[in-house]
């Protein structure tokens, strides 16, 4: 009895981990001209509660270190400055990565345990296709590399085709690599002209299970954000968080010491039982509330800002 009830707190913590990390399963990557400047429109974004957000273009001095709260941020400047930020309920372990390209990478578990490399190319310099492949073989599989690439090519939307996009190309093909994007242009150049810079490429056993798209704002920046969903969070039911704060946990305690036993142990699928008489403890003691009524608010964004972001919005989509 005694090992049991070891057995149940342990497996208690890791449930409570586990049900943090199952509702929520967003992937935001934006080249964002600068943090300091965008900063407010970044929060806004993270008012989504994206799990992952990667970040090109940060324009933060080698002496300084990004900090997003509620993040845990890894981040990079060689020439403009890269990072990947995974939210604090989330689990990951950095990857270790030999290259001298602008890149960081994290296993991070989502929905399963996957590899997201946040990469920034330069479009002053052309990456060869030896080291954009010795890159993409450090990143243990499955992985999802995004980040401005800088690279031009029809197959993802461009009009022509550059010298890195004929390398990203190469790679992607040799390696059998997908490529998630939609053909919507990612990058509006001052003079109103549309590309596509920013790219989002997976190993193959993820491409059924991601839906890339961009925002329908620059949002302060000169590229489009672009959002990663997993599809298996794509219901047509809004998706529901638990409530930690407004839990009865008392009476969870007491529920799950009648209901979790040594009988389970006899049973013909143990960790089956387990699960479901501790989910019933969780349903009848915690609370939920769906994930629109979760977000971050932003108190300085007020109907003021609101007629300003909307006015922004309508030149945008003037010629």
């Amino acid at each position: 009895g005694y090992v049991l009830q070891i057995g149940i707190d342990f497996l208690f913590y890791f449930f409570i981990s586990f049900l943090l990390l199952l509702f929520s399963m967003d992937i935001l990557q934006w080249n964002i001209r600068g943090v300091a400047g965008n900063r407010e429109e970044l929060a806004l974004l993270l008012g989504q509660r994206p799990r992952v957000v990667c970040l090109q273009e940060t324009l933060i001095g080698s002496d300084k270190s990004l900090d997003l709260n509620g993040y845990s941020c890894k981040h990079v400047n060689i020439s403009r400055g890269n990072a990947l930020c995974i939210r604090s309920d989330t689990l990951f372990s950095p990857v270790q990565l030999d290259t001298p390209l602008e890149a960081v990478a994290a296993r991070i578990s989502l929905h399963k345990t996957i590899t997201v490399c946040s990469l920034y190319l330069s479009p002053s310099t052309t990456v060869s296709k030896t080291v954009l492949m010795n890159l993409v073989g450090q990143l243990p599989e499955p992985f999802i590399i995004v980040g401005d690439l800088n690279g031009h090519s029809p197959r993802w939307g461009s009009e022509r085709q550059n010298i890195q996009g004929k390398v990203i190309e190469d790679v992607i093909d040799q390696l059998d690599l997908c490529l998630l994007n939609s053909g919507s242009p990612t990058y509006c150049a001052p003079s109103g002209a549309l590309s596509h810079l920013d790219l989002a490429i997976c190993h193959p056993s993820l491409f059924l299970d991601l839906e890339w798209q961009t925002h329908d704002d620059l949002c302060g920046s000169d590229h489009f954000p672009a959002f990663l969903t997993f599809s298996e969070s794509n219901t047509e039911n809004p998706q529901l968080r638990w409530k930690f704060s407004r839990a009865d946990w008392d009476r969870f305690r007491l529920l799950a010491s009648g209901r979790i036993s040594d009988d389970i142990l006899n049973s013909d699928d143990p960790v089956l039982s387990f699960s479901e008489n501790l989910l019933q403890c969780a349903n009848d003691t915690i609370p939920k509330t769906s994930v629109k009524c979760s977000t971050t608010k932003t108190p300085w964004f007020d109907d003021e800002c609101k007629e300003i972001h909307r006015q922004r919005k309508q030149a945008q989509r003037s010629p």
